[in-house]
């Protein structure tokens, strides 16, 4: 199915995802779409799909960094793993969530009909 607003490359509503979402919405998120398409009652609410994780890694440079990071960590020292973690951890909470993602979320999130202020203010 072909979503014609920009916003959905980034985000889907939870009634627009079932089983075969898994490796654009992940588990949970497909998991979600299937169980309400199926009549279960879950709360309206929508996914960041993994194209919104790919534009973060792209928008901040850390494919290149995360890739020598990860080949240089020897896979049977817990305490190298346990830094390289460390170091991907920080230089993930250091990047920036693009505009497009964000106002991705935010639209997506209006389109809940929330009253609360959008979340999406911290991610720009």
């Amino acid at each position: 199915m072909k979503i014609k607003d920009s916003h959905k490359d980034f985000t889907r509503s939870l009634n627009d995802l079932g089983s075969d979402d898994l490796l654009i919405a992940d588990g949970k998120g497909s998991g979600l779409g299937e169980m309400l398409n199926a009549g279960l009652p879950v709360p309206d609410g929508f996914v960041v799909l993994t194209r919104a994780y790919h534009d973060f890694v792209v928008h901040n440079g850390l494919y290149e960094p995360v890739r020598v990071l990860l080949e240089d960590v020897p896979t049977d020292d817990p305490a190298c793993i346990a830094e390289a973690a460390h170091i991907l951890k920080n230089q993930f909470i250091a990047g920036n969530i693009s505009t497009q993602v964000a106002e991705a979320i935010s639209r997506a999130y209006d389109e809940l009909g929330g009253d609360g202020p959008s979340r999406t203010d911290g991610f720009t």
